[in-house]
């Protein structure tokens, strides 16, 4: 790996609704677009490009599916941790109780 790179990881289980549909695909796509690093999203042994929202719909993840988050580059650790906030929050679509 190159000096001032980095990798970074984390498993996460959508519990939003819809799970990985249009939207959250592309918050995902967005926060990670302009970091410096290549984000990838695992889940069913598929793999998507973070920062393409139609890859990330291809993966086809529901609700309570678990998804690997993995970024290499000086802002690997940054993208992961955006990731993870956006599914840990539900994407915005859990509803308040």
């Amino acid at each position: 790996m190159p000096a001032g790179e980095s990798d970074a990881s984390v498993r996460l289980t959508l519990v939003n609704p819809q799970g990985l549909h249009a939207r959250p695909a592309a918050q995902i796509a967005t926060a990670v677009g302009g970091l410096s690093a290549d984000v990838a999203v695992e889940a069913g042994g598929r793999r998507a490009d973070a920062s393409s929202s139609l890859e990330l719909m291809t993966l086809g993840a529901g609700q309570g599916v678990e998804i690997t988050v993995s970024a290499v580059g000086a802002d690997a650790a940054q993208a992961v941790a955006a990731v993870r906030e956006m599914v840990e929050a539900g994407f915005g679509e859990l509803e308040a109780s």
